[in-house]
């Protein structure tokens, strides 16, 4: 289920915003004021509400799985529908969330964590309980002692299977017992809980655990109460939504930036996306870190209703209709990207190229506060290096950085360029970025995290990658000679 298509009309502060086309990580954005809660407001009214919209707005659904095409009885309708609701109320099981609504709204503060003392009888089978179809409508901080329960009862669950299963070997009267590992099901918040706080990494649940506990950088184990308040907001935000496990849902987060890092806001978007399957995200913020890296599936700019006097008042941005910027009232509001103490790193390619990847995790890595800016070509860099030095003179506090490959150029060259930009452009040693891939060093590395004791040496790693090399020289020489 996902939303295609989205007009309202005098909805609170809301005059009219009609929002087309929209993808499957939709980011409505906005300075304050303007309406961007209100729109989310509108939307879980319209689900609160039967599937009927307020006067003079509507709503276009998209089925994204076979069983509501077949309930719906067509791939895309307008609401209200006769089919729609009769399948949206019914209960759904818990960690098993299919075609319903999520909002994730701005008031998550979580202080800390306490699960409680259990007993073998509210343990049950968290898997198979039925929660009803508006669990998703409440507030996080609601949800969240829930989601906490049900995580120590999971623990729980898998310890008493493995005791039940020893047992029931014994009544058998086998000379030997053999059981066999069950997987932690809490195993998945754990890989997620270091996807996103890296080098931080949570610690596996125990059946006698009283809170989720974490061990940091210097391998020191604490608290949840000791992370900071945006660590503690996106463990929030992202285990409310892996514990309801969605599927073909359509999820509402509002103002996901509040209290993050820039670096732990590109994370939380890249971990969003892979939750679930099928699922639709609508991001209301203002954040310059996640419109920027959001305009390859497109950012609504809502405008302020007093400069635009009739008409919609959302334009949409992407990476083909940049020029929508200048269309927007009072930009600087909207998407202030300067800040006193900022680093701005330039890098080749687009928002979705492997540079900005790489380059977010070196950074990560490095504890270093800086925003990745894809900057498309490498002339783009080579641009920028020539007046940083200029720019740098108008705005303090800003700290320009660029980086790109080594290919077109001659020696000559990069050290002209590495003159004029005061070193503020750098090369890399390797033609492309790619290179790096293809280090015989870095592959060993990776290969003994990976393959362990079955690794390649890294004299057998170089050898092959020369086998491949000579393979490869006559279409080589062709490209090359062309």
């Amino acid at each position: 289920m996902r939303i295609k298509e989205l007009k309202i009309n005098n909805w609170e502060v809301v005059r009219q915003a009609d929002l087309e086309e929209l993808s499957d990580f939709v980011v409505v954005a906005g300075p304050n004021g303007v309406g961007k809660t209100k729109i989310k407001d509108a939307i879980v009214h319209i689900f609160r509400n039967n599937g009927n919209p307020p006067p003079g707005s509507s709503v276009i659904l998209e089925a994204t799985n076979e069983e509501e095409l077949n309930t719906w009885k067509t791939r895309e309708f307008s609401l209200p529908q006769k089919y729609f609701w009769p399948m949206f109320s019914t209960s759904s099981k818990r960690l098993k969330t299919n075609s319903r609504l999520i909002q994730i709204d701005s008031n998550r503060t979580i202080e800390s964590v306490n699960f409680q003392e259990l007993t073998f009888q509210q343990i049950g089978d968290p898997k198979n309980e039925d929660i009803a179809y508006n669990y998703g409508f409440d507030n996080v901080k609601a949800r969240f002692k829930d989601i906490c329960h049900t995580l120590h009862r999971l623990k729980s669950k898998e310890v008493t299977s493995v005791y039940n299963e020893y047992n029931s070997q014994l009544d058998s009267s086998k000379e030997d017992v053999t059981i066999k590992k069950i997987d932690d099901p809490t195993e998945i918040f754990i890989k997620l809980f270091g996807n996103l706080l890296y080098p931080k990494q949570m610690q596996p649940i125990q059946i006698n655990s009283t809170t989720i506990q974490y061990k940091d950088e210097e391998d020191v184990i604490r608290n949840f109460d000791r992370l900071s308040s945006g660590e503690r907001e996106v463990v929030v935000l992202t285990f409310d939504i892996l514990t309801q496990n969605p599927s073909d849902c359509i999820i509402l987060i509002d103002e996901p930036e509040v209290h993050l890092h820039p670096e732990l806001t590109f994370r939380l978007v890249k971990v969003l996306k892979s939750i679930g399957k099928r699922n639709q995200f609508f991001l209301f913020t203002h954040s310059p870190d996640i419109i920027g890296n959001s305009l390859d599936t497109g950012v609504h700019f809502v405008r302020p209703k007093s400069k635009i006097k009739t008409g919609n008042q959302v334009i949409k941005v992407d990476n083909d209709n940049l020029e929508g910027f200048r269309n927007i009232p009072n930009i600087t509001e909207t998407i202030g990207m300067v800040s006193v103490g900022k680093k701005l790193l330039f890098v080749e390619g687009k928002n979705t190229s492997i540079d900005r990847d790489v380059f977010a995790t070196i950074a990560k890595a490095a504890k270093t506060d800086v925003a990745i800016i894809p900057s498309d070509s490498c002339s783009n860099i080579n641009n920028m290096s020539l007046i940083c030095e200029t720019f740098a003179k108008g705005v303090f506090g800003i700290e320009l950085f660029m980086v790109r490959d080594r290919d077109g150029l001659t020696d000559e060259q990069i050290q002209t360029f590495t003159e004029k930009s005061k070193g503020k452009l750098n090369f890399l040693p390797y033609y492309h970025i790619e290179n790096f891939f293809l280090d015989p060093k870095a592959i060993e590395i990776v290969a003994k995290r990976i393959l362990l004791e079955k690794a390649p040496s890294l004299q057998e790693i170089t050898d092959k990658l020369i086998g491949f090399a000579k393979n490869q020289i006559n279409y080589t020489v062709i490209l090359c000679k062309k």
